[in-house]
């Protein structure tokens, strides 16, 4: 393991310098769970880049590379400013502070989180 490529010295971490790297395979199983980075929404499943990862067993340090350049560029793609996700995060961004006025509107202009009712004693 080094800064240059996973594939030039698998045996030595960076961090401690132990030979004992174990590589872990990429791994996609349902909903996405795995060594990925989602490329869409949903179903990463369909549209995910697969993550190489090497674990030092005497340290515990964990390096992980996408070493396909066709995925790094997806990433690119994705993940850019400017970029469908970036636009998707905005949209997200505006919903929750559309909802967050609505709601200071509807129930009061108070952070507490608690009810400004007060019970009328008789």
């Amino acid at each position: 393991m080094n800064n240059e490529s996973p594939e030039q010295d698998q045996r030595r971490c960076v961090k401690c310098g132990g030979s004992d790297v174990l590589f872990v395979e990429p791994l996609v199983v349902a909903f996405g769970a795995g060594n990925v980075i989602p490329l869409s929404g949903w179903f990463v499943n369909y549209d995910s880049v697969k993550v190489d990862r090497y674990v030092c067993m005497s340290c515990g340090f964990c390096e992980e590379w996408v070493m396909n350049p066709e995925d790094r560029e997806a990433l690119r793609r994705w993940y850019q400013p400017g970029s469908r996700r970036a636009r998707i995060n905005e949209r997200r961004h505006r919903w929750r502070q559309f909802f967050a006025d609505l709601k200071r509107r509807l129930f009061g202009g108070g952070t507490s989180g608690k009810s400004e009712h007060r019970e009328e004693k008789s």
